[in-house]
């Protein structure tokens, strides 16, 4: 099926050369071949082609695409799901800018179908290595690089069921997440009271904006899209409820929440829901879709504005910063609502509904370090004993308890292997 032959000339400067051939025969009945410098790589191709053309799995290499080529027609096909409703429009915007930006200047002009694993690594440790990404960040797009893989699969540009990138993810592992910067009680102390103060030269309505987000954040652990996707159908402030059915894109998209369990009623603590009642009467909504908080121009708000002008200088005022000495991002005060909860002793079932997790389990994983750290879990342990002491239970009698006299038996026990 496949041929191995040394092929031998002389160039014209006297040098003898020397190379192996394979030579085959694909399913369309065109002749392919490919040289090698060794042998032992010719016979191992060969071994390889004859293996796909028995299992009719064989793709040559100019029937496939370069990585740039496919990428085009995938980034079309990613644009088509974003315009049928079935693809965000930030998702989109976070493929194409990986794409162009890191991923096609590095492997764009390689043969897809000749891409290996270990290409995919390097890629991977050199963008690391050159901080030009967080490696949480390059694992995601490790995801990217799938995607295009499994899109060019269908299409037959590369071989089924061998993508390059699945098996670089597998060797590289998943790094461990960033260490997530949140406000200490005295930080949103300090936030908080920023964010009451209106500047000297603020207007009213914006500075009333960034205090309800504040406090929307802090208090209720909202997210910055589902607090700018707020509509007025879903205010309930007789029953001093919020209905979350909407997100707001960094891009000024409103959408439906990523999860069901993103649907939900979260309860408004007294002080919000006044907030909102006077705000709401001062500034009636005129958005047609209903956005409470929208821009004074009437468009929905756009994320890098409020960053810049709201947030970023509410933060100099409070003069807060993270650990690094940087600005802490906005999802910082969601952080320490869902840590507030969990400290006061909320149950974990409870705060996973209330914050919008797909499953408990999420919650467990991204508030470990709370529930692990709770000061108050021996002095919970101490209650559960007590009450079980109370119904009946015998205490057994200790000399160490109630300051009684230690004994020279126990004062020189041995209680290493116990």
């Amino acid at each position: 099926m496949a041929s191995v032959k040394a092929r031998e000339w002389t160039s014209p400067n006297g040098t003898k050369n020397r190379k192996w051939e394979v030579r085959y025969k694909d399913p369309t009945g065109s002749y392919r071949a490919k040289m090698f410098e060794r042998k032992k790589d010719a016979d191992r191709y060969r071994t390889q082609i004859e293996t796909e053309l028995q299992g009719g799995i064989h793709i040559a290499p100019s029937q496939s695409r370069t990585l740039a080529a496919a990428t085009k027609l995938f980034l079309e096909d990613i644009d088509a799901k974003v315009a049928i409703g079935a693809l965000r429009p930030c998702t989109a915007r976070n493929y194409h800018s990986a794409f162009r930006q890191a991923i096609i200047p590095a492997l764009g002009h390689r043969v897809m179908l000749e891409i290996e694993a270990f290409e995919i690594e390097r890629w991977y440790h050199d963008v690391v290595r050159a901080k030009r990404m967080e490696p949480i960040t390059a694992a995601r797009r490790l995801w990217f690089i799938k995607a295009l893989f499994d899109f060019a699969a269908r299409r037959k540009w590369v071989r089924k069921g061998v993508n390059p990138a699945a098996e670089a993810m597998e060797a590289l592992g998943r790094p461990r997440e960033n260490r997530i910067d949140t406000f200490d009680l005295d930080g949103v102390r300090k936030v908080i009271a920023a964010a009451n103060e209106r500047q000297h030269k603020g207007r009213q309505r914006a500075h009333e904006v960034t205090q309800l987000a504040v406090n929307l954040a802090a208090f209720c652990g909202l997210r910055w899209g589902e607090i700018f996707g707020l509509t007025l159908t879903n205010i309930d402030l007789v029953g001093k409820v919020i209905r979350i059915r909407h997100s707001l894109d960094g891009m000024g998209n409103l959408q439906e929440p990523k999860t069901k369990a993103g649907n939900r009623d979260v309860p408004l603590p007294n002080h919000i829901a006044l907030m909102l009642t006077e705000f709401i009467a001062k500034y009636p909504v005129e958005h047609p879709l209903g956005i409470v908080f929208a821009s004074l121009n009437g468009t929905p708000m756009v994320a890098s504005n409020f960053r810049k002008y709201a947030w970023l200088p509410l933060q100099s005022r409070a003069g807060v910063a993270s650990g690094k000495g940087e600005p802490l991002r906005f999802h910082a005060l969601r952080h320490f609502a869902v840590s507030w909860m969990i400290e006061n002793g909320w149950p974990i079932t409870d705060v996973s509904q209330i914050v919008g997790h797909a499953n408990v389990s999420i919650t467990l994983q991204v508030y470990a370090h709370v529930i692990k750290g709770r000061t108050q879990s021996a002095e919970a342990m101490q209650s559960l004993a007590e009450k079980l002491l109370s119904q009946g239970v015998v205490r057994p009698t200790l000399a160490l308890e109630n300051n009684a006299p230690m004994t020279h038996e126990i004062e020189n026990a041995d209680f290493s292997e116990v």
